[in-house]
């Protein structure tokens, strides 16, 4: 008998939370959060590197070489004011009559970042789409073979920490010549990076994501070239770097979602099951054709937010259905793209099983009401139209935080000439 207590459960609650069996998988996506500036990202990264706690307070605290204390001094000693004030970025807000003029300002060394942080329970977005992301990807599948994956993971950590403290330099810097030597700590940082490069093995392809590849690969040099550059010109670079290759790869793991609704519908409805090794080429492709260069404004970036968002109701109500005919296939697993065991279920089981159920799916009274005779995708659609997210994808929840997350690449009207 069909029974639909999951599927009905999920009409009632509307939850954007993922369906169990993608979370920790490679096919969930983390969340994301509005970040103003790249400026913003340098100091998320010294925190989450440099520091035991990457937070101080649930309420965000950026840096303000000008900010001042109860009797109106400054809280910053000079020597700090004036290198933040070196690497000072686009002004905030709006500038009036009245309203001072506030700007970001990126740290070019650690200790410059113990002021300042982001809230405790904000987005961990240099963890989700850098270092748990396409760093982990490329360092536990593919590389030397003389290396395990845990030496290549160590060699990096250490490549960005030194890069990151800027100790390797034959002369000072000017910039921490002003700052007095005093770096900022380095006592387990190595350790805090090797820790966000070690994600569960579910969460890596287990194939060269040549994507990945270019981020880390990028990443590397532009850690390597820091001991042959001036300090300001490198820490420029690397905003540059982290503005453009976080929001890429969040935009590339949106299509992982498209990517498995379309397969599962594809085996709904024609009972054809997607080869592994088509899959598997789909996946790495998965960054191509994100964006498309033109001299007028388009909404590529906003098609891609409503179709990611539409899509993970659709695959959530699919899911759930699939789970209320077979139960014990589903529950209390996790998704892999190849992999056997009690606790997890392979991309090619999920589609033979929802090859098999399609028939069962199509006799429930809720699907013969709204959708006889129609495709699986009707039926998704007309279920989740009835929510206010899928129908205002930017307006709430989910696709809200993506979309103000990658305004960080957008180059702001003052004051911004590397967006």
């Amino acid at each position: 008998m069909f029974d639909t207590s999951r599927l009905e459960r999920a009409m009632e609650e509307r939850s954007e939370a993922v369906h169990p069996l993608l979370a920790g998988s490679f096919f969930s996506v983390p969340s994301a959060g509005m970040r103003h500036a790249p400026e913003v990202l340098v100091l998320e990264l010294m925190r989450e590197v440099f520091f035991e706690t990457r937070s101080e307070s649930s309420v965000n605290k950026l840096l303000d070489a000008d900010e001042r204390g109860p009797r109106g001094e400054f809280v910053l000693p000079p020597e700090h004011r004036a290198v933040l004030h070196v690497l000072k970025g686009r002004r905030k807000g709006t500038v009036g009559k009245h309203i001072p003029v506030r700007r970001f300002y990126a740290p070019a060394y650690p200790n410059l970042a113990r002021t300042a942080w982001m809230g405790k329970n904000r987005e961990r977005v240099l963890k989700n789409f850098l270092f748990s992301g396409p760093v982990a990807q490329t360092l536990r599948s593919s590389g030397d073979n003389n290396q395990s994956p845990e030496q290549r993971v160590a060699e990096l950590a250490e490549t960005v920490q030194h890069a990151l403290l800027g100790c390797d330099h034959d002369t000072p810097d000017i910039l921490l010549r002003a700052l007095g030597s005093d770096m900022g700590s380095r006592a387990g940082s190595v350790e805090r990076l090797c820790r966000m490069m070690k994600p569960s093995q579910s969460r890596v392809l287990p194939i060269r994501c040549h994507f990945a590849n270019r981020i880390t690969e990028d990443l590397r040099i532009i850690c390597e070239i820091e001991k042959a550059t001036p300090r300001m010109q490198w820490i420029q670079t690397l905003m540059t770097f982290l503005r453009f290759s976080m929001p890429m790869w969040l935009l590339a793991q949106l299509r992982t979602t498209e990517l498995l609704l379309g397969w599962l519908l594809q085996a709904c409805d024609t009972g054809e099951i997607e080869s592994d090794e088509n899959m598997l080429a789909d996946l790495c492709d998965r960054n191509r054709a994100i964006l498309h260069p033109s001299v007028i404004a388009t909404r590529e970036l906003t098609e891609r937010i409503e179709t990611y968002v539409r899509s993970r109701i659709e695959l959530k109500l699919l899911l759930c259905g699939l789970a209320d005919v077979r139960p014990d296939a589903l529950d209390g697993k996790t998704l892999v793209h190849r992999g056997a065991g009690a606790s997890v279920v392979s991309v090619q089981s999920l589609l033979t099983l929802a090859r098999d159920v399609a028939i069962d799916m199509r006799s429930s009274s809720r699907f013969q009401s709204i959708a006889a005779g129609r495709p699986v995708s009707v039926y998704l659609a007309r279920l989740a139209e009835s929510w206010p997210t899928w129908r205002q994808p930017l307006r709430r929840g989910h696709g809200k935080n993506i979309d103000e997350f990658l305004r960080v690449m957008r180059r702001a009207p003052v004051g911004d000439h590397e967006g």
